[in-house]
């Protein structure tokens, strides 16, 4: 009797010769006509595939085992022949035959059903594999996502430490890059420049006005008060209300008074 051998079942080659490896030869060129007409299309393929592969791996299962059922229908009737001849020498030879041939049978049975459980082991290991291979394919392709997604991350955080950085630096600065500062920033920077030039503007007009009073003073005591000395001359009012006309960019012009 033949025994069944894992080469019988597949030959671990897309062309193998196993009983397995043909009938997917067989399969697999109707499932790419099918394919190639559109028959079958996106992930059926894959599921249409695996029921076939299922299948063709129980059919050469069963091919087999019908096989070794038969060469063991085969030798059985071979032994009984030998029996029957047996017998004609002797009914001690017949039972010595007899024993021999139960003992056989049952260690045929044995190792039938041992290939049999191998046989499922190697069919639940290649359906293991195969999941292991879909699941690494998903993995791979979530993980592709999550590395493009932390390259967005880190480019748009490196333009935000850019732009802060220019941010700092026009928070001291009067241009940054090359450009002058503008916008918000800008605007502060302008209006702290004209709020320190208007405190240091109040404080000469102060000062201006602390001498001027002076004078008053002195003039409302003494009619004779001049102001020669005193930088209150015609002149000198006259050019610090010009620069004063200027300062608040005003377009009318200072007539000077008629000559005394």
């Amino acid at each position: 009797m033949a025994e069944i051998n894992v080469t019988d079942l597949t030959t671990k080659a897309l062309n193998g010769t196993g009983a397995f490896d043909e009938l997917m030869q067989a399969v697999s060129v109707n499932l790419i006509e099918e394919y190639s007409k559109n028959r079958i299309k996106g992930a059926d393929y894959s599921t249409v595939y695996l029921g076939a592969m299922t299948a063709v791996m129980q059919q050469a299962l069963s091919f087999i085992l019908e096989r070794q059922t038969s060469d063991k229908q085969a030798e059985l009737l071979d032994s009984q022949k030998k029996l029957a001849d047996k017998q004609i020498e002797g009914s001690e030879l017949d039972n010595q035959l007899k024993t021999k041939q139960l003992i056989k049978m049952d260690s045929e049975i044995y190792l039938l059903q041992q290939q049999e459980l191998n046989l499922a082991k190697e069919l639940e290991k290649i359906t293991a594999e195969i999941a292991l291979i879909n699941q690494n394919t998903a993995n791979a392709a979530i993980q592709a996502s999550s590395l493009t997604k932390q390259q967005a991350k880190i480019e748009a955080e490196t333009a935000l430490l850019s732009q802060k950085k220019f941010t700092e630096q026009a928070q001291i600065l009067d241009t940054v890059n090359g450009i002058a500062v503008t916008g918000v920033v800008g605007k502060q920077k302008a209006l702290y420049a004209k709020q320190t030039d208007g405190f240091d503007r109040d404080a000469e007009q102060k000062l201006v006005k602390i001498f001027a009073d002076t004078w008053n003073v002195r003039r409302s005591t003494n009619d004779k008060e001049g102001v020669a000395g005193t930088g209150l001359e015609d002149p000198n009012i006259q050019t610090a209300v010009s620069k004063a006309i200027v300062g608040i960019d005003a377009t009318f012009t200072v007539v000077p008074p008629p000559p005394s």
